[in-house]
């Protein structure tokens, strides 16, 4: 039955007149304007692949901001022994997290799949999701159920950076993530996958490790790697949101000068 609702959709969209107009009209709204902000490198390498290379000179990329006093890696100092007491971590624990409303697109069956072939040290604490039963059956199934805490939706993120030892986020996707740039702004190491825009912020080995394969092996080396790892912060390119309204300013001004 499933297959069949996902052949019928699949129809339905070759058949939407609309999927072929838009592209259309994307690309003469890109080559009529005279500014195009693209949020991350990805972002501007699919424009520039989709819609021409001549677009290339119209392209500013500016990534998304935060707000650096609530992602502030002294609160991590401040929330950090209180966290993760409550959610009963040991000191001695590493502890892996993940944030995500979209736990398929995010990879998030890889990073269960790999706790397994790591040491019952290694925890793994998830934030966000709206149907987490499959992942809750896996995590069972392959008998590591104790050492994973889903969450659900949680209201204070700041909180959660702070009880983790590295963020992890395998995406098969994702213009930016905002997730990589309030952890690091939290001081806490990413391992990110080259799919996702905010590798632009991720100085590999220094701050975090890019993802260059999604698969359990592959995250399971990179996680007891980055678990090694002594991060020098020093290396984050992180914006404010003042910085990123003031590149915006700057953009606008631009796109009115004539010429």
């Amino acid at each position: 039955h499933d297959s069949l609702q996902k052949i019928k959709k699949r129809i339905s969209r070759a058949l939407n007149p609309i999927n072929y107009y838009n592209p259309f009209l994307e690309k003469q709204i890109f080559l009529s304007t005279k500014k195009i902000i693209a949020v991350s490198t990805k972002v501007k390498d699919e424009i520039l692949r989709y819609y021409g290379y001549q677009l290339e000179k119209k392209i500013n990329v500016i990534p998304n901001g935060i707000n650096i006093r609530k992602f502030n890696h002294k609160k991590k100092n401040e929330y950090r022994t209180q966290e993760r007491m409550r959610l009963n971590f040991k000191e001695n624990d590493f502890v892996i997290g993940f944030a995500s409303s979209n736990f398929k697109l995010k990879g998030l069956e890889y990073l269960i799949k790999a706790l397994q072939y790591l040491d019952s040290r290694k925890k793994l604490l998830i934030a966000g999701g709206r149907n987490p039963e499959h992942y809750i059956s896996l995590a069972r199934k392959l008998k590591i159920d104790s050492r994973i805490k889903f969450l659900g939706k949680v209201s204070k993120m700041e909180s959660f950076y702070s009880a983790i030892d590295c963020l992890a986020h395998p995406s098969f996707y994702d213009t930016f993530g905002n997730v990589i740039a309030e952890a690091l702004s939290m001081h806490v190491p990413v391992l990110v996958s080259k799919y996702t825009g905010a590798k632009d912020l991720v100085i590999d080995g220094k701050n975090g490790l890019l993802i260059d394969e999604i698969n359990e092996k592959r995250l399971t080396k990179l996680i007891e790697k980055v678990s090694e790892l002594n991060p020098d912060f020093s290396a984050n390119q992180i914006l404010s949101d003042e910085e990123v309204f003031s590149r915006y300013l700057i953009v606008a001004e631009q796109s009115l000068i004539r010429g």
